[in-house]
């Protein structure tokens, strides 16, 4: 049994763009086993000079890829803003120590937090 197909247009055969269906064929024999599928495996990754080119290179073979990348370093940006002044540190524990600078009582004393 054939099916016209016409989508709207008029009927075979006066529609050039339309097309008889016809029944299923038979289902046809398996076809040769095809190549065996190629790999990929990322080797190393480079960091290049500034400015420079982002390369890879293919140190496998075509079937059984290695690439090695180098990516350049981008620019050294501009300084940023001056952050914020920090808290109070912690005041303990610690231990005092005094020195004089000079032998006898004239000496400068000194007072050291540690």
């Amino acid at each position: 049994m054939f099916q016209n197909e016409c989508q709207g247009h008029k009927p075979f055969p006066n529609c050039n763009s339309c097309f008889l269906i016809g029944p299923t064929g038979p289902v046809g024999p398996t076809g040769p086993t095809g190549p065996a599928a190629a790999t990929i495996v990322v080797g190393t990754t480079t960091t290049g000079a500034p400015g420079t080119e982002a390369s890879v290179i293919n140190t496998g073979t075509s079937s059984n890829a290695i690439f090695n990348f180098t990516i350049p370093a981008g620019a050294t940006g501009s300084t940023g803003a001056t952050g914020a002044t920090g808290g109070v540190g912690p005041t303990e524990p610690y231990t005092s120590v005094k020195y004089k600078e000079n032998a006898g009582n004239k000496g400068k004393e000194t007072h050291l937090n540690i």
